[in-house]
């Protein structure tokens, strides 16, 4: 199970860094990464903490792991609703 969540998180960064270079207005790149990042960093503690204390309440480094589906299963529901030739349309209509 380990393997197949390191794999989905390994991929879900290089969509994400795709999506965000494919979707976003030149002149506004590094204002929108830097919200990205920004973003990434203030929540990046969020997991570590939860696999903690499921771990300490529980003893179960199993239950711990699997408090991370969710957080996956809420990114699939956010990306679900991308349209990225939505988004590059409308890029390509504000270059021109």
């Amino acid at each position: 199970m380990s393997a197949v969540i390191g794999f989905l998180l390994g991929a879900t960064w290089q969509a994400h860094a795709v999506m965000l270079a494919g979707t976003v207005t030149p002149s506004r790149e590094a204002e929108l990464s830097s919200v990205s990042i920004l973003s990434y960093n203030l929540l990046q503690w969020v997991h570590p903490l939860l696999f903690v204390l499921m771990n300490e309440a529980t003893g179960s480094m199993k239950a711990a792991l699997a408090l991370l589906v969710p957080f996956l299963l809420g990114g699939a529901v956010v990306v679900s609703f991308v349209n990225p030739a939505r988004s590059q349309e409308h890029v390509s209509k504000m270059l021109s």
